[in-house]
């Protein structure tokens, strides 16, 4: 049977790495998996994040929102499809980034993005696993090594880490309700140690 897996968590947590970790666990047990990564999966959606991470185009806090649902609208029913031949979809991200990142960053009022999350219908995942650590310095040294554009997403770090810890299961309940299953993975250890664990928490 299929499952939609989405891995989330705060930038430098490492989710990218272990969403292909996963699927080659998974190809060697035998599954079929696509990994499909937010915003983009899609010609609309790779343009939406384009824009999206273009920050010398000026737009509100509420467009930016928008812009991620849309992405995911135009995947929706790619996503569907897929779960319907029997195909394990893993997400890179998924409703909850948006739910943490656009309130903390941008803060756009959550019920506001519940509602426009109610409107659309999407598809909800199975399994939600979230890597976080407490040691939001080694989050830090992640994103400055690497060259991309989350650099000014560095003073918020503390904070998102911290509603990932605190909020992330409640919002989970809020987006998708209780048949969504919610784990939550110390991301702290070498990868091949956090890759198993999350292994064990989707099978």
């Amino acid at each position: 049977m299929s499952k939609f897996i989405v891995l989330e968590g705060p930038d430098g947590s490492g989710k990218s790495t272990q969403v292909r970790l996963l699927k080659d666990s998974l190809d060697r047990l035998g599954y079929r998996v696509i990994i499909i990564r937010e915003p983009g999966g899609t010609t609309l959606g790779e343009e939406l994040r384009r824009i999206t991470k273009d920050h010398d185009i000026p737009k509100s806090p509420l467009a930016t929102t928008l812009l991620y649902y849309a992405a995911r609208a135009q995947l929706a029913d790619y996503i569907r499809d897929r779960l319907e031949d029997d195909v394990w979809v893993i997400s890179d991200r998924w409703e909850l980034s948006t739910l943490v990142y656009q309130n903390v960053v941008n803060g756009v009022p959550i019920q506001k993005i519940l509602s426009i999350s109610i409107t659309l219908s999407l598809p909800k995942p199975d399994h939600v696993v979230v890597l976080n650590t407490s040691d939001t310095d080694s989050l830090i040294d992640r994103i400055t090594s690497r060259d991309n554009e989350d650099n000014h997403l560095l003073p918020y770090i503390d904070r998102i880490s911290r509603v990932y810890d605190n909020d992330a299961r409640e919002y989970c309940n809020m987006l998708y309700g209780d048949k969504c299953k919610y784990s939550r993975v110390y991301c702290g250890e070498d990868k091949e140690t956090v890759s198993k664990l999350i292994l064990g928490e989707v099978l």
